[in-house]
This record gives C-alpha cells, sequence and structure tokens, in this order.
C-alpha cells in the first residue's frame, strides 16, 4: 500500500525548500525582492515535515522487523535506497563546481570533508559541523541517526519500536541538554530535532491502531495550516532558527523543534487519517502531485546544482532580470531538473533493487515486506 497523501506532502516540503533556496541565491545578487514578504526562511520547514514523515513511513514499513538478521537487512536497503543516489548527485555537483576549483587554484575537499561526504555520520567533527560536499547532506545525516536508533530496536527485538525510540530519544536529548558540550558531535547525537523522527512514529502507532472521525481529522489539518500561517507571519521574530548551522550547533534547535515540530506532526497526522477514511482521494491521486512527491528526493538532492547553474549563467549573461521572474524561472527548472534526475537515475535504481530484494527472513512478515519493498522513503 502506497500512502498517496504523504506524496502530496513530499512535493509540499521539497517546494518549500527549493523556494527558500531560490529566493536566497538570487538575493545575493539583488538584495530586494517582493518574494521577501514570503518570509523565505519559512522554506526551510519542508526539511522539518520530511522528518515527521521519514518516522511515520520507517515504522510503518519496519515495525515489524524483529532481530539481528532483519535488522542487517534494514540498514542495508536503507544504504542502498539513499546513499548511492545521493553519491551521484555529489559527483555532479562536483562537475559543475569543477572549473570554480580550477580558477581558484585552490580546493574545499578535505579528508573531514570527504569522510562526511561518503560516511554522512560526524565522526571527524569537533568544534564545529563540517559541511559535506553536497549541503542538503546535513539531514541526510539526521535521517542516518534515526536509522541507527530504528536498527537498534529491531536487533534488540523491541516488538513496539516507537516506545524504544521514544525512550532512547529522550535520553539522548536530556543527556545533551544537561552536559551542555561544545563538541559538534554530541550535539548531534542529542540534537532535539530528533523529536521529529519520534513524533513521526508516534503517529504511525496511533494510525495503525485507531481510526479518527473525518471531523477530527480535518481539524488537525485545518490546526496545522493555522500553525504554518502564523509562524509564517511572525517568522522575522522567531531569529533564524531555519539556518541549519544555528540547528547542528544547538543554537536554536530546541527553538526549531518547538516551532515547527508541531505543525509538521498535525500537516502529517490530518492527512494520514483522512486518506486512511478514503476522503479526498482525487486529491491524492493526481499524478502531478505523485510525480512530485515520488522525485522529491532527486529534487531534494541536485536543486541547488540546477540553482547553481541558473546563478552562474545570469552572472555571466549579465542581463538584468527581475528578480521575482528570476525566482519563479529558477524554481521551475530546479524541480524540473529533479524530476529529470529522478526519471534517468532514481526510478531505474530503485527498480533494480526491488527486482534484487531478497526474501523476508519470516514468511510472517512477507505481505509486509512485499509492501515495503514497493516504497519510496
Amino acid at each position: 500500500m502506497k500512502l498517496r497523501s504523504i506524496q502530496l506532502l513530499r512535493a509540499v516540503a521539497v517546494l518549500l525548500v527549493v523556494y527558500r533556496h531560490c529566493i536566497t541565491s538570487r538575493m545575493s545578487v539583488t538584495p530586494t525582492s517582493h518574494f521577501q514578504l514570503l518570509s523565505y526562511p519559512f522554506g526551510s520547514f519542508g526539511v522539518d515535515i520530511f522528518f515527521v514523515i521519514s518516522g511515520f513511513i520507517i515504522s510503518y514499513s519496519a515495525g515489524r522487523y524483529i532481530g539481528m538478521t532483519r535488522a542487517k537487512e534494514f540498514l542495508v536497503h536503507r544504504f542502498l535506497r539513499l546513499n548511492p543516489v545521493y553519491y551521484l548527485a555529489t559527483l555532479l555537483l562536483l562537475l559543475i563546481d569543477l572549473h570554480k576549483l580550477i580558477q581558484l587554484h585552490r580546493t574545499h575537499i578535505t579528508f573531514p570533508v570527504v569522510a562526511k561526504s561518503i560516511l554522512l555520520l560526524p565522526l571527524f567533527d569537533g568544534q564545529y559541523w563540517v559541511q559535506a560536499l553536497l549541503p542538503p547532506a546535513w539531514s541526510l545525516s539526521f535521517e542516518w541517526l534515526f536509522y541507527l536508533l530504528f536498527f537498534l530496536a529491531i536487533a534488540l527485538q523491541w516488538k513496539n519500536k516507537t516506545s524504544f525510540l521514544l525512550i532512547a530519544g529522550s535520553i539522548l536529548i536530556t543527556a545533551g541538554l544537561l552536559l551542555n558540550s561544545r563538541d559538534t558531535r554530541i550535539h548531534f547525537l542529542s540534537n532535539p530535532i530528533m523529536a521529529e523522527f519520534l513524533l513521526g512514529s508516534a503517529l504511525c502507532y496511533c494510525w495503525s491502531r485507531w481510526d479518527l472521525p473525518v471531523l477530527a481529522s480535518l481539524v488537525m489539518l485545518a490546526a496545522g495550516i493555522g500553525l504554518c500561517i502564523g509562524e509564517w507571519v511572525m517568522i522575522h521574530n522567531l531569529g533564524q532558527i531555519g539556518e541549519m548551522s544555528r540547528l547542528v550547533g544547538g543554537a536554536s534547535s530546541i527553538e526549531r523543534t518547538l516551532c515547527w515540530g508541531p505543525p509538521a506532526f498535525l500537516l502529517v497526522a490530518g492527512c494520514v487519517f483522512l486518506e486512511k477514511k478514503g476522503w479526498a482521494i482525487k486529491l491524492w491521486n493526481n499524478k502531478t502531485i505523485g510525480l512530485l512527491g515520488d522525485s522529491s528526493y532527486s529534487i531534494y538532492l541536485v536543486h541547488l546544482s540546477v540553482i547553481g547553474i541558473c546563478l552562474s549563467i545570469r552572472n555571466h549573461v549579465h542581463i538584468d532580470t527581475l528578480p521575482d521572474i528570476d525566482v519563479l524561472l529558477w524554481v521551475l527548472l530546479a524541480v524540473g531538473g529533479g524530476i529529470f534526475f529522478h526519471l534517468l537515475i532514481e526510478r531505474p535504481w530503485l527498480q533494480r533493487i526491488r527486482r534484487r530484494s531478497r526474501p523476508p527472513a519470516s514468511p510472517k512478515d512477507s505481505a509486509s515486506y512485499a509492501s515495503s519493498a514497493s516504497r519510496s522513503i
């Protein structure tokens, strides 16, 4: 079963992220734009939606896995699903920026940067966060931290994975607050942003056991949208909570989680409970939304490369265009480039993974395994 409402949310989330980066890139040339009225820092909220979705889907697709064998299969499948496509997107960015590295006669490709780009985990970070070659990789680092926690829940044979995640996550976050360390690796392991994954897992636990009336689901969805609008209006009073550097450094991780975690949870909850009741089927089955949702990972990975090309062309051609037109055009090109990358690279790779997937270790999980193999996370 593929949750169509999740595809809508993925489409919304990735469009928010692309919009934010398009307008910040364009404002680096002309620091004024009517789009500033739309409070571009709020575009980072798309990542928070992704985190809640990830917590929900992983719990949904692998919640019945038990034992070390299934735990290893889980990690292998997660690696094959995310990392090869991410490595190709990183290579694409390097090829695009290669001329800049040659012109500057220097490189920012150090051993810690390469290690972070490959492993995604902050093994060589210390007093500062090492940025991977592909900037969006920071969110994949938190994805992998969540996967490792889920791996432990499977390996330790916890039936209720949500309870394990809530306990482990609470311990890590509390320990981080008590230690108040300046080490970036401690900030990473104990970052409150992990609570958004836990919210998604808790939502899956409730969704799989209970039904909600359509009215209650609509109220949650409306509340999520209302919180988004409210925070959109007051975003300039919230500081730079959308900045990645402040999140990984711990400066605004609590504020961001408290501000953007609840609306992300309510949006996802409202949508999945409505779909469970069979509501808004036409909306969920929209082909354009489905394509955007399916392509969301590819769009997320390559959109900065496309924006970089657009910015470079504009700077070399010296065309005096309206900032607002540029932003709209770059959003369309970035999304189009991501869809092309998905159709050319990601989708064939996923089809290959599914064909070569091994059968589950336990026969009773066959239906669950076959279903989960068809989902893209």
